[in-house]
């Protein structure tokens, strides 16, 4: 099996990014589980505009054999975000086109 990054250079990587003002991106080692990935922000509701919610997203980091291949996950995993919230205010007669709350049922 190839080196894989270390969590301490997990951390010592993702330190070093940023993304949107108000957006924490946060290495955690979660016993028994591993390294994690926690993005957490303040967004506007979209089905309370004017209020906030508070995003608290934990994600389970996979082994990352190189810097790079954490900043692309980092970026997909950002992206996944940012998809859901596209489908949150992508509104058709004022309810979500395709609601990402739904029931997957």
């Amino acid at each position: 099996m190839p080196d894989q990054l270390s969590h301490i250079e997990i951390v010592s990587i993702v330190r070093r990014v940023s993304y949107k003002p108000g957006w924490s991106l946060v290495v955690r080692d979660v016993p028994m589980q591993g390294t994690y990935l926690s993005v957490l922000v303040e967004l506007e509701n979209s089905y309370q505009p004017g209020t906030t919610v508070p995003l608290r997203i934990h994600s389970p980091i996979p082994p990352m054999p190189s810097a790079e291949a954490l900043m692309t996950w980092l970026a997909w995993r950002i992206r996944l975000i940012e998809t859901h919230e596209v489908l949150e205010w992508f509104k058709l007669d004022g309810k979500p086109w395709i609601d990402p709350h739904a029931s997957l049922d």
